[in-house]
């Protein structure tokens, strides 16, 4: 069950991340760029994120669940799910995770709906701070660990979702350097103070969840924390050199920077969704021993 639930949350989180940043680097385009640059990406990956992001709500509803009661058929009794979703301190926002993102899946058939994918998304994302290690503490703590977990998950919704929006607009115009040089100055832009709302937030969410006592801390958690943190190194890295490297080397016309570019595009989209892999594990690992 466990295997089970992590990949569960990690689909969850990979689902959402996608609308969000796609749809939050289309807004950064329209209102910075003229002409703004056409949409690459298929909105075939729109409806199955967002199918995606449905059922994978409410399958984190009946694991949890499960994992609460001891019994995988919990989710199907009537009066444990009324209980569950509405006297426990995370079932509601279970709940209205679960609704906001059966309204994003309307959405995505909709037309001119751009605006509200980018805020259920969005929403959605932020909520799940609320039913993660964030909020199990005292309700001072508690509040402040969320806002920052809700951050945490918003910047790295942008950058992960932005690079998956990116990567097929790079692919076509990797060598036309006049109409790719433009967006990647905006998604560099805003892309640094998303890998620095991360750095910063998630330094502040490691240091919190490990402080209670450090000398009962999980080795599996801390294992895992660990390899995290090497991974996010390395995807900072690549986004450093992206801007500071590739990007001139694309403006200037580069042949090279041109073929490297995409390479590092694909590395960080790959390397995010393994750190979305982990964190999936992590959400639901207890930090310390028992």
């Amino acid at each position: 069950m466990t295997l089970a639930f992590a990949l569960v949350r990690a689909a969850h989180y990979l689902s959402l991340m996608t609308i969000f940043g796609a749809e939050a680097l289309r807004a950064l385009f329209v209102a910075r760029l003229r002409p703004v640059p056409e949409d690459r990406l298929p909105a075939d990956v729109f409806h199955w994120a967002a199918a995606i992001a449905f059922i994978t709500a409410i399958a984190w509803l009946a694991l949890t669940m499960a994992q609460a009661t001891g019994d995988p058929a919990a989710f199907f009794d009537g009066h444990m799910l009324a209980v569950t979703t509405t006297e426990t301190s995370f079932g509601p926002f279970l709940v209205a995770r679960i609704a906001a993102c059966g309204f994003l899946l309307v959405a995505t058939f909709v037309p001119g709906t751009a605006r509200a994918r980018l805020l259920l998304s969005g929403f959605a994302l932020a909520d799940i701070a609320f039913t993660s290690h964030a909020a199990a503490s005292n309700i001072f703590v508690s509040w402040v660990r969320v806002a920052n977990d809700a951050t945490h998950l918003l910047a790295a919704g942008f950058w992960i979702g932005s690079l998956v929006a990116l990567a097929p607009f790079v692919i076509a115009h990797r060598r036309e350097p006049d109409r790719l040089v433009p967006p990647l100055k905006v998604f560099s832009r805003y892309g640094l103070l998303a890998v620095a709302l991360l750095v910063i937030a998630g330094t502040i969410n490691g240091v919190l969840i490990l402080y209670a006592d450090p000398a009962r801390w999980s080795p599996t958690y801390l294992t895992l924390l660990a390899i995290k943190l090497v991974l996010a190194a390395l995807m900072v890295a690549l986004a450093l050199a992206n801007r500071f490297s590739l990007l001139p080397g694309v403006s200037a016309g580069n042949v090279e920077a041109e073929h490297n570019l995409v390479g590092s595009v694909i590395a960080e989209i790959v390397t995010g969704a393994i750190i979305v892999v982990i964190v999936g594990f992590l959400g639901i690992l207890p930090p310390l021993a028992m």
